[in-house]
């Protein structure tokens, strides 16, 4: 189910409101019961490719995005819906798109889909929502000992993520609770639960 603009409010925090009217007019916020791709549960689902396929909305965001990263040369990103984000990126900085495959759970996998990473290129992670550093931990890794990584950067980033070895940039923050599977409020109640790779 569409998310209220009550549930976008009370759910992620922006410096900048616009870009909760950004997740209203694309509808991306979705309410239910998510399985995500860590393994846990969640009551709401933060739909970036709904974004993605707004071009003015996926621009904006990517704008803004931009204006606060380091300098680079290459942006790796996951073959799912950080491809949205990472894509519009590459594109406004004037940097490479290097593309890598994901596994049946949707994570990142060692093989390159398109481009790669040069010999002393500064590298930046790019996903689309960081639930967790799993995702941009794996692409950060595959930079190799001959590029250098300057960051990590998604959209949004779960109120529970851990710092990690390298800086993460967003540009919101989502509050909403997470669940391991035996904790979830959900499953207790006994309600189906939809796997979030089919909304990717």
């Amino acid at each position: 189910m569409r998310a209220t603009r009550q549930d976008i409010d009370s759910s992620l925090r922006f410096d900048d409101p616009s870009l909760a009217d950004i997740i209203a007019r694309t509808e991306s916020l979705l309410t239910g019961h998510f399985c995500l791709l860590s393994g846990r549960h969640s009551d709401r689902f933060l739909r970036y490719s709904t974004i993605g396929r707004d071009a003015k909305a996926a621009r904006e965001i990517a704008q803004r995005l931009a204006a606060r990263l380091p300098s680079l040369d290459s942006i790796v990103v996951p073959e799912s819906a950080g491809l949205y984000l990472g894509g519009v990126l590459a594109n406004i900085l004037n940097a490479s798109l290097v593309v890598v495959g994901v596994d049946s759970r949707r994570r990142p996998t060692g093989q390159l889909r398109r481009g790669r990473i040069a010999a002393g290129a500064k590298v930046l992670a790019v996903n689309d929502i960081a639930t967790s550093r799993r995702s941009l931990d794996l692409l950060c890794a595959l930079a190799g000992p001959d590029a250098s990584v300057v960051g990590a950067a998604a959209f949004v980033h779960h109120s529970g993520v851990e710092r990690g070895a390298v800086a993460l940039t967003t540009l919101g923050v989502a509050t909403w609770p997470i669940y391991d599977p035996e904790h979830c409020p959900q499953c207790r109640r006994g309600l189906g639960c939809v796997w979030a790779g089919e909304l990717s």
